[in-house]
């Protein structure tokens, strides 16, 4: 017996194009990868009319977007792995734009916007904690997606670790 979803799925293949399908597996990955707070503040997601291995995502302000830029990475990785494409056509960038639709930015309310991410420096990471970062990765068998993932990751935490110095720096003034 098929779910509600298996008959939803049955009936989007029979009664829309490939490139209808391929934008609806985009939006539903992008929905999973992004979890509902961060798609809450992005739009429209499409693949690159030049470029097809470009994903370009609106987001409803530069602020917003500063903050997706520093895991873009990881997110890359996340929807090519989710979107299966690994080992055919991976994911070669995943690009952020403000929204020009000015109903899209008005619609998320003030207390969900994502903290600014401009002028924040860097802390790396100390030895021990690069090294745990890559045992967290031991299960990953394929040693490029692997690197990749552990660069992401760095970078992530680095990026994080400064915005907390930040953050603690313009509490005390």
């Amino acid at each position: 017996m098929l779910t509600i979803q298996e008959h939803i799925d049955d009936f989007l293949h029979e009664h829309t194009s490939s490139a209808t399908r391929d934008a609806l597996a985009l939006r539903k990955a992008w929905e999973i990868v992004a979890g509902e707070k961060i798609s809450s503040v992005t739009g429209a997601v499409f693949y690159d009319k030049k470029n097809p291995n470009i994903i370009v995502i609106y987001t409803i302000s530069s602020l917003h977007k500063a903050e997706l830029e520093a895991d873009k990475e990881i997110y890359r990785l996340m929807l090519t792995r989710k979107l299966r494409l690994a080992d055919e056509d991976p994911i070669e960038d995943v690009k952020f734009a403000v929204s020009q639709n000015k109903a899209m930015r008005k619609a998320v309310p003030k207390d969900r916007v994502l903290e600014k991410a401009n002028k924040v420096q860097t802390v790396p990471l100390s030895a021990q904690e690069k090294e745990k970062a890559w045992e967290s990765l031991s299960g990953i068998e394929n040693e490029e997606l692997k690197m990749s993932l552990y660069k992401a990751t760095i970078s992530n935490v680095e990026w994080k670790k400064g915005r907390e110095v930040s953050n603690t720096s313009q509490k005390r003034f």
